[in-house]
């Protein structure tokens, strides 16, 4: 049915049990064919006259086709309304076949296995033609099959009354002589085929009502889910009908756009299908998957992050944006933008799983400035596999690495954005964990700023090892970015405060002969004076060192972040309440700020000794740079001053000249 060796396989016995051709009609010749039989069929499918034998075989094998190869009934027979308000049979987008990939994969899958199921999890951009597909499936497998029972939902009653009229228009758009004889038709709720005692429900994501309860369910499209009233129902009633269907293929599509965080159903339901925790097959369908998304470019001047983002969706998954896309996306995005509707434009047109899902919560980084530092990330120039045993890197090729969609990809490994430079000074900080699933432990690597060049985030490793594993990857990470002419390794900073996993950590560390620890000046109480101790020791106190610096580093763009997971963590990493009143920045209930929390420590601890601010000289030597480069140069001085006082004597033309100089450039002449 979808996939091309299961169709041809099928397609071939067909024709050998039958012996009968079944080709593959061209849709033009569906039509020519269909308009000659249109006086031999009543409306209803009742034959009126003779057919030739070509009409009759013509008939037969296109029933057949149709039935054993969704492609071939999509493209011939799917008839839908068109943005041009045309009535034409589907062309797949992008988007589309996406998912129709997906089908092809796991029908391959499990056809050995005699009976495929299906479950499909959909996030995707605003019309990107989910409807239409997922109709598609239900009107391929009801009206062609017996015994089939098909659900079509959405979130409220009238946009589910949406479904079932694309449903019912291709069906009544159907030939005659193709399509099954209907009886209860009730508008909006019920379809029911007697011939094939099949049947479509039409549900609604706001009612308390049951949905498959007492069923068997082989086919089913629900949309809309991220703003569903109650959609516990689907785990109670709907996928224990559809897991029970024993039919050849049953198939669920769960499509929606992103709305919400944690604890919204779609995304908890979709995210864990995406990180391959369950049976569902996740699908991302971007805003530029769609081909209508364009308008004319002409004389359009692209903004920075308009540029940005299209030098990163090629990165990151291979596409080319053409001018007209770029258009359209400065286009609407502006219009969002200029309502004050960001987050809803990158919810409704995301060219990422991270843009799609607005957790609606006020981070301490705008949206605005997380874009930007999205759409800047560099590409790695190494990602690796770290072996335990061995202490050797494996290394993974980075453009498949880019290309892939599991989200799994940045987990375990480590990413290098930039090789160590000689004479440049590193510092590794280390967020420990417990090695367990919900704790998460983070290794990030700062390339110390200069000041001509920002701080910089070069390598990141992140995962879930138990604290004494951890030290292995520490190590290996913080000799990559040794002082080789010192023979020091990297400044190691473990996050080890008494009792945590970090202390683990740094003891292992100190035990491989690592040679080169942070060392915190802990504040005697008693005496006044200050006591060194190992790492970094995260308290009421010092944690606010941490996440401030680091809040006024990302806000000024002072730093380059590379990381999409750590830009991630941003959008949830919130100002929360302590038991005891205080205001701290911290994850947002449910997230996590491993990476973050790893890169503030790196980050205090190569500018703690600063003499001065390195990034406020930074900008205080470029906005001089800007000042020096703005006042003219002797020469020019002197020049203006020359034609100022042209014909003056040269009494005059020595006070003229000063006076231009004073006026051009600022100079006081005593």
């Amino acid at each position: 049915m979808y996939s091309l060796a299961v169709v041809e396989k099928n397609r071939l016995k067909l024709e050998s049990s039958l012996g009968l051709e079944l080709p593959y009609w061209s849709y033009q010749e569906v039509r020519d064919f269909s308009l000659r039989l249109k006086g031999k069929f009543a409306e209803d499918g009742v034959q009126l006259e003779a057919l030739s034998p070509e009409e009759q075989h013509f008939i037969t094998s296109s029933r057949l086709l149709a039935k054993i190869d969704f492609r071939f009934f999509l493209t011939r027979f799917c008839m839908i309304l068109t943005d041009q308000k045309k009535l034409e049979p589907v062309v797949p987008w992008p988007s589309q076949e996406k998912v129709l990939k997906v089908l092809a994969d796991e029908e391959q899958r499990q056809d050995e296995f005699g009976v495929v199921k299906i479950p499909i999890a959909l996030l995707k951009s605003r019309q990107v033609g989910g409807t239409v597909l997922g109709e598609g499936l239900v009107a391929h497998m009801v009206f062609l099959n017996a015994n089939t029972q098909g659900l079509i939902a959405s979130d409220h009653p009238d946009t589910s009354l949406n479904l079932y009229h694309v449903l019912t228009r291709i069906y009544d758009n159907m030939p005659p002589w193709f399509r099954p004889p209907i009886k209860g038709r009730v508008k909006g709720t019920h379809l029911h085929f007697p011939d094939l005692d099949s049947d479509v429900l039409v549900g609604a994501g706001n009612q308390k009502t049951t949905m498959g309860q007492g069923m068997n369910i082989d086919i089913c499209h629900l949309t809309e889910l991220s703003t569903w009233e109650f959609p516990s129902y689907i785990d109670e009633d709907l996928m224990p009908a559809f897991n029970s269907s024993r039919k050849h293929h049953s198939v669920i599509l769960m499509e929606s756009t992103g709305a919400g965080a944690k604890g919204n159903w779609f995304h908890d339901h979709f995210m864990a299908a995406w990180k391959k925790k369950t049976s569902f097959k996740a699908v991302f369908a971007a805003w530029y998957l769609r081909p209508n998304n364009r308008v004319r470019s002409e004389g359009f001047e692209f903004l920075q992050h308009t540029l940005d983002m299209a030098k990163r969706v090629q990165q990151e998954s291979g596409e080319a944006l053409d001018k007209e896309q770029l258009a359209f996306y400065q286009y609407t995005r502006r219009d969002f933008e200029e309502k004050g509707e960001l987050e809803k434009f990158y919810q409704e047109y995301p060219s990422t799983v991270e843009e799609a899902f607005q957790t609606g919560v006020k981070a301490a980084f705008p949206l605005e400035l997380r874009s930007k530092l999205r759409d800047r990330v560099r590409v790695p120039v190494f990602v690796g596999e770290i072996n335990l045993l061995t202490g050797k890197l494996k290394k993974v090729d980075v453009e498949s690495y880019l290309a892939s969609e599991d989200p799994g990809k940045w987990e375990g490994r480590l990413v290098i954005w930039e090789l160590p430079k000689k004479g440049r000074f590193y510092v590794v900080a280390v967020d420990a964990s417990h090695g367990m699933d919900a704790d998460n432990a983070a290794i990030e690597v700062l390339k110390v700023g200069t000041r001509r060049e920002k701080d910089e985030q070069v390598a990141e490793w992140a995962g879930d090892l138990p604290p004494g594993d951890l030290a292995t990857v520490a190590g290996i990470i913080g000799r990559i970015y040794r002082d080789k002419d010192a023979d020091l390794d990297a400044l190691m900073a473990v996050e080890c405060n008494p009792g945590s996993p970090g202390t683990t950590t740094q003891l292992v560390l100190q035990q491989l002969g690592y040679n080169n620890f942070y060392m915190w000046r802990r504040p005697h109480a008693a005496t006044g004076g200050e006591t060194l101790v190992y790492g970094w020791w995260t308290t009421p106190a010092t944690r606010p060192l941490l996440t401030n610096l680091l809040v006024e580093y990302l806000k000024k763009e002072e730093i380059q972040i590379n990381s999409p997971q750590l830009i991630e963590e941003m959008g949830t990493f919130v100002r929360t309440r302590t038991p005891s009143g205080k205001v701290h920045l911290a994850a947002f209930e449910g997230y996590h700020d491993d990476r973050l929390l790893a890169l503030a420590i790196s980050l205090y601890v190569a500018h703690e000794d600063d003499v001065v601010n390195l990034a406020d000289e930074r900008r205080r030597s470029e906005e001089a740079r800007k000042l020096s480069a703005a006042k003219p140069k002797p020469k020019q001085i002197w020049q203006a001053a020359a034609s100022m006082a042209s014909g003056e004597s040269v009494e005059g033309l020595y006070q003229k000249a000063w006076d231009a100089a004073e006026q051009l450039a600022g100079v006081d002449k005593d």
